[in-house]
């Protein structure tokens, strides 16, 4: 079985980490590897790919938003899309093998089952801008000024003029104690290409969703019966008189959650993957072990990259934790890094600094 590689970093870069001669001295890849680029672009991009390719490495890059990038897009064996409208996109400028897959759902909690009494709590979570913080101000004084009784507006961001500030421990504690979820998007052309990832969370997430009207979001609104679309005041303000119910705002919520589990779950989602992986590549026996050193020398090398950029700290340290604890089913992960550190591999360490300070 092939090594799978997974170039993403919790960051974005921009251009791919690495160069050629890079990957011409680290000597870990092998014919029939394959490598996921994520969100990567750029001169050295391109010409990893192009290495890949000649090398008998197989090669996908992820996209999930504008613009096209369709000179790398024209270089990989698949192009994945989280957005049927993004791949549709990019197969009318040309590119044929692009594959619709969702992101699957970070986080799930069972619908909560009290009884609860108004005000009903109304939740928008997310990256704030100050464009958006101006649209949800103005959502916050609608909703007050005509269901100040029913409903409140509660706002969980990375800045500080959130309700909640954003923290990835306690994050989906908070808008799981919600009782419906805002999900507001623009009607531009970056919007029209987004994923449904937002709403798929909100809904794995036990929570009724109130959506704009983008494609992605309609169609799982209607097929789940979680949730209404609105276009404007009118429709937002008959979405939550309908939720003041309790018995429909019930209904959604197990909607939501079941339509969530049975479609965007890692495990129906990882199928999709691996399924695009291992269907055109051989499989070419490989020695285990070998293949973990293989992996551990590229994040050595990437996050030492990283750890020399403006990246902070705290990111990498993150990133860095998250790959540990997906080591810890596998002890051998540990002889490798120990091994590693042992033969006095120097671009390891300054991962490993940030490594510790993350446990």
């Amino acid at each position: 079985m092939p090594s799978i590689l997974g170039m993403e970093p919790y960051i974005n870069v921009g251009d791919f980490p690495l160069t050629t001669r890079d990957l011409q001295r680290l000597d870990i890849f092998q014919p029939n590897d394959t490598v996921i680029l994520v969100k990567l672009h750029g001169q050295n991009t391109i010409n990893a790919v192009r290495w890949f390719s000649k090398a008998g490495i197989k090669t996908i890059y992820v996209n999930s938003d504008l613009p096209l990038n369709t000179d790398l897009a024209t270089l990989v064996d698949h192009v994945v899309c989280p957005s049927e409208n993004l791949c549709e996109q990019y197969r009318n400028s040309g590119v044929d093998h692009v594959v619709h897959i969702d992101d699957a759902v970070e986080e799930f909690r069972v619908p909560k089952s009290t009884t609860k009494s108004p005000p009903y709590t109304l939740v928008w979570f997310g990256r704030m801008s100050k464009g958006r913080f101006d649209e949800l101000s103005k959502t916050r004084d609608f909703v007050r000024r005509f269901m100040k009784e029913q409903w409140k507006l509660k706002i969980v961001s990375n800045k500080q003029y959130a309700d909640v500030e954003w923290n990835i421990q306690t994050a989906w504690n908070h808008i799981h104690e919600a009782d419906a979820c805002l999900i507001i998007s623009d009607a531009n052309d970056k919007s029209l290409v987004k994923s449904s990832n937002r709403v798929t969370q909100a809904m794995a997430l036990g929570l009724p969703v109130l959506a704009s009207p983008l494609d992605s979001y309609k169609q799982i609104i209607r097929e789940s019966g979680a949730g209404f679309i609105f276009d404007n005041g009118d429709e937002l303000l008959a979405g939550l008189n309908k939720l003041t119910r309790e018995t429909k705002r019930q209904e959604m919520a197990s909607n939501a959650y079941s339509y969530a589990t049975q479609n965007y779950s890692i495990d129906v989602i990882g199928r999709k993957w691996h399924q695009l992986i291992f269907d055109d590549v051989s499989r070419n026996k490989g020695h285990v072990i070998k293949q973990q050193v293989h992996e551990c020398k590229l994040l050595a090398r990437v996050y030492s990259r990283l750890s020399l950029s403006e990246a902070p700290n705290m990111t990498i340290s993150y990133r860095l934790n998250y790959a540990l604890k997906g080591m810890k089913s596998n002890p051998l992960d540990y002889l490798v890094w120990v091994s590693l550190l042992k033969a006095g591999c120097k671009l390891i360490l300054k991962g490993w600094r940030h490594l510790l300070s993350a446990i």
